[in-house]
């Protein structure tokens, strides 16, 4: 990373603090503004890769000026300085924090911002940005990589991402979805045939792994491979030669394989579906790229990110969001992943050509093709970090379904009835307060309740709370912000 020609916005009416702060960041060209205004003048002009914003600086919410940045053209990375001693979220810090603390929190932002901007990878999640370091260690080398990951999650960007990186990015890169040809055609896709192999070879053809010496070969849904095509290319690998089919010449190659699967060839290999041999070639390295559901801080920057290129494309006007529509789509489940989030995207750009974007547009698009409702919940991975409320939301609806069995069983009806133990008096067993006056608590009150009583019982460790509820720890941490609940143990 160039220090100096790393552009730096700092945003605060504070001098002692702006001054500390050019003074510890003196490495790169520093900005100070005092207002928002200022700011969106200098973030159009400076094109930051990084603003830090002072929680004092404006009476407009800085979780408002966050988002605006985020949504812009630019999108540099946003550091809040938060309030001393506060709750420290995901994209700030307390503003007292010490020298040496502040300065490495700013170069591992900038840092991290490189390794996206090197891999052309858009997101914000530490998942996604994992993988992009492992792109840039692993791409200079000549290994061969295997990419796990569902359906639409990204596997052929990465590796672009890679082949960009790497010493041959200047020769061919040639991707073989291996799923979509028959056996015998994809053997010749791939070493090419003689006139005469087969009925209809007319003449000679090369395959991809003549064609792409110097460059790099990427095998999409390789677990579709059979298991003759397993052995010629586990030889390829191995000896770095094959022949065409039907013909006799040896032929050498030193194309770089990368291979992507949606499938766990782990297992498949167990159950004698893929050679294990061929797996241990491939897999010298392993990327496995996480369901967009299971990062949900991604789906906010990708969602500007394709309207910006939807832009470019096609010169639309890119519209604005509610804040409850993207909290919705950060809820979403998203089972096509960042390919589904695009196609909503592309719809969008069709249909809500101004005004903009509500809930409803958001439920409209989700039920009109089909896929899950994001007001029930979603069933997803067990690693899926936003799953917490979905949980306690499953948990409701079940109680209630009991409660009604219940009603119909005793032959009662119109009771609302209470979480908490009613209290009754002990004379004539009746309540001492009617049912109609005891209202069900909010999921809200619910979610609350379940964590003050987890971080209770795990004596303030957020992480044995975290086990307890079943969800993320970053998701907890989130919750505890959100109730207050900083002090509880």
């Amino acid at each position: 990373m160039e220090t100096q020609s790393t552009s730096v916005i700092i945003a605060t009416n504070d001098q002692i603090l702006s001054d500390r702060l050019v003074r510890l960041l003196r490495e790169f060209r520093t900005d100070v503004v005092t207002t928002s205004k200022e700011l969106w003048i200098h973030v159009r002009n400076e094109e930051p890769d990084l603003v830090i914003i002072d929680h004092r600086l404006t009476p407009q919410s800085v979780a408002v000026l966050k988002r605006r940045l985020v949504a812009s053209d630019i999108a540099p990375d946003v550091l809040e300085l938060s309030e001393s001693g506060s709750f420290r979220s995901t994209d700030s810090i307390p503003i007292d924090t010490g020298d040496e603390s502040l300065v490495a929190e700013v170069f591992a932002r900038l840092h991290r911002r490189e390794a996206f901007r090197k891999t052309n990878l858009i997101g914000r999640s530490d998942a996604l940005y994992r993988i992009a370091e492992l792109i840039l260690q692993a791409a200079p080398s000549t290994i061969s990589i295997l990419i796990e990951g569902e359906s639409g999650t990204g596997k052929e960007l990465v590796a672009r991402a890679i082949h960009s990186n790497s010493k041959v990015a200047a020769g061919p890169f040639i991707a073989v979805n291996c799923g979509s040809f028959a056996e015998g055609v994809l053997e010749s896709e791939l070493f090419g045939h003689e006139r005469g192999a087969f009925t209809g070879a007319t003449g000679r053809r090369q395959g991809v792994f003549e064609l792409s010496k110097g460059g790099t070969i990427f095998l999409d849904e390789v677990g579709e491979l059979s298991s003759g095509t397993q052995v010629k290319l586990l030889r390829v690998l191995e000896q770095r030669e094959f022949m065409r089919v039907g013909g006799a010449e040896t032929i050498t190659t030193d194309a770089r394989v990368i291979a992507a699967t949606n499938k766990d060839l782990a297992r498949a290999v167990e159950q004698g579906k893929f050679r294990q041999d061929l797996f241990f070639r491939l897999c010298v390295v392993r990327i496995d790229i996480s369901p967009l559901r299971d990062r949900p801080e991604d789906i906010e920057p990708l969602f500007w990110h394709f309207f910006r290129q939807l832009s470019q494309e096609h010169d639309i006007q890119v519209p604005r969001i509610s804040r409850a529509a993207m909290e919705k789509l950060m809820r979403y489940s998203w089972p096509g992943n960042v390919r589904q989030l695009r196609n909503f995207v592309e719809s969008l750009s069709v249909l809500k050509k101004d005004g903009e974007i509500n809930v409803e547009d958001v439920d409209e698009y989700i039920i009109d093709r089909g896929y899950t409702n994001t007001r029930l919940p979603v069933i997803g991975s067990p690693r899926q970090d936003q799953i917490g409320l979905d949980l306690i939301w499953s948990a409701l609806m079940a109680l209630r379904q009991e409660i009604a069995a219940l009603r119909r069983e005793l032959g009662i009806a119109g009771w609302s009835v209470p979480f908490k133990e009613v209290q009754v008096d002990e004379e004539n067993h009746e309540p001492l307060k009617s049912y109609e006056d005891q209202r069900l608590p909010n999921m809200e009150e619910v979610e609350r309740e379940m964590i003050e009583k987890a971080l209770r019982q795990a004596h303030g460790n957020r992480r044995r709370a975290a086990d307890i509820l079943g969800i993320g720890e970053r998701t907890l941490y989130r919750r505890i912000q959100k109730y207050d609940l900083q002090d509880v143990k």
